[in-house]
């Protein structure tokens, strides 16, 4: 693998990983704003992806510092889920 394929490749699980922390966002807003067991299960749902992605990004990718912030991102969003699956 040349070394642009290989950045390339890099990129691209940083850059899934964003999306399925922003999706976790999206998800937590709208369970934050309308705490239903929907809206609830559904911001559950992309935690599970966030992570999974995350799991990803760790194994394939060669850049701690993104993938560390975006972790710490997540990890937030999952204390706040807690804490509304804890009020509800």
């Amino acid at each position: 693998m040349d070394h642009t394929e290989a950045s390339w490749k890099n990129e691209n699980v940083i850059s899934q990983l964003r999306n399925s922390i922003d999706n976790v966002a999206e998800a937590m807003g709208q369970a934050q704003s309308n705490p239903t067991a929907q809206t609830i299960q559904r911001a559950q749902n992309t935690v599970h992806q966030a992570d999974s992605a995350l799991q990803n990004a760790w194994a394939k990718s060669e850049h701690a510092e993104p993938i560390q912030r975006l972790e710490e991102q997540l990890n937030d969003s999952k204390k706040q889920l807690e804490q509304l699956k804890r009020n509800k």
